[in-house]
């Protein structure tokens, strides 16, 4: 889990990545993370500036099942919406 942390805090440190890219290596970590919050740490990442594009929405879409981390996914969606225009 500490390597996971570590590769979630410099994934969240500005960059000059395009958001989709951003969003292809949150979907990496999620893969990688088995514990619940270890995915609630990286679906808190997905409502944050450099994620909010329609792969990072998209991203945290497919764990609104999971209800372990049903809310941060949740959450994750309202601040992508806000920021993209998409409503549901």
């Amino acid at each position: 889990m500490l390597a996971l942390r570590g590769f979630l805090k410099v994934l969240g440190t500005p960059a000059q990545r395009p958001c989709p890219e951003n969003a292809k290596l949150a979907a990496e970590a999620l893969s990688l993370a088995k514990q619940p919050a270890e995915k609630s740490l990286a679906l808190s990442l997905l409502a944050t500036f450099p994620f909010r594009c329609k792969e990072g929405l998209a991203l945290a879409e497919t764990y609104l099942t999971d209800a372990a981390v049903a809310n941060e996914a949740q959450a994750a969606l309202q601040q992508i919406r806000s920021t993209i225009g998409t409503a549901r």
